[in-house]
């Protein structure tokens, strides 16, 4: 009920831009924000959109510094591809959907099909354990930041990520994630990864990606079946590897149904200075 509660508070102009963007107006951030990746309410209040058609509720704040994001994804199945696959987040200064700079959330290992970060503490059991069974799972204990798409970049704990300007933290109960994260706005000697130059009033682009689906088309193309388990098969059609969500499965010669997945790009306007 506090999910649905939240949902219909929010009440915002949502304008869709054309080329699969969403154009949002960023608020003057008139408060403090925990960057904790935990879905708390009051912290985001008159702040937030709720994208119906891709199942996640943005939040935007930002001031002469920085601009403070929250992605909210109450699908089941794409909250756990990000999950399994990991998730690219991409800035343009420029409004569009250029690659410019660029955050990877590195995926968290499940049962050795997917990804290179570990849970903290995990023994044998827990890694054999399924992601979606409610545990608390942080994504953020390493990030790579990145200028370009084809910057191998450089990755860092999250603690030294916060050093150099990027705060961002991504939990999941494998259920729903909560992204929330603080960029800043200008490119400095102390935050060498930025957004721009500071400008306050344009608009840039910030685009989310979910990198499950090229993992899995890749391993296909290596094993040379789609009939392989953990495959695209597994994925299009509900199965085991999308934690347990049905309805999804296609009939036998029927096009397969592509699963949830958290992949927009918005345009946002930042807010300018309050008066």
């Amino acid at each position: 009920m506090r999910l649905i509660s939240s949902i219909l508070c929010i009440s915002a102009i949502i304008l869709f831009a054309g080329c699969g963007m969403y154009t949002l107006e960023s608020s003057w951030n008139d408060r403090e924000i925990k960057v904790d990746g935990i879905d708390s309410d009051g912290e985001w209040e008159n702040a937030r959109f709720f994208l119906e058609e891709e199942k996640c509720i943005i939040g935007l704040l930002n001031d002469g510094e920085a601009l403070t994001i929250r992605l909210s994804s109450i699908s089941p199945q794409a909250s756990s591809l990000a999950l399994k696959g990991g998730m690219d987040i991409w800035f343009d200064p420029a409004g569009g959907q250029e690659k410019v700079l660029g955050i990877r959330l590195a995926p968290v290992e499940d049962d050795g099909s997917f990804g290179t970060q570990r849970r903290k503490g995990a023994g044998k059991r827990a890694e054999k354990s399924n992601i979606s069974e409610g545990m608390a799972i942080n994504l953020t204990s390493e990030v790579t930041l990145c200028y370009g798409k084809t910057d191998r970049g450089v990755t860092l704990s999250q603690r030294e990520a916060a050093e150099k300007g990027i705060n961002i933290s991504a939990n999941s109960n494998g259920r729903n994630l909560v992204i929330e994260m603080r960029i800043p706005l200008t490119r400095t000697d102390i935050t060498p990864y930025a957004i721009s130059e500071g400008e306050l009033g344009k608009t840039i682009g910030v685009g989310f990606e979910s990198r499950a689906v090229k993992i899995l088309a890749q391993r296909e193309r290596r094993n040379g079946s789609r009939g392989r388990s953990g495959g695209m098969n597994d994925m299009r059609s509900g199965g085991r590897n999308m934690g347990g969500m049905n309805g999804g499965r296609s009939d036998s010669g029927s096009s397969p149904v592509m699963p949830d997945m958290i992949e927009l790009w918005l345009k946002v306007k930042l807010a300018a200075e309050e008066s």
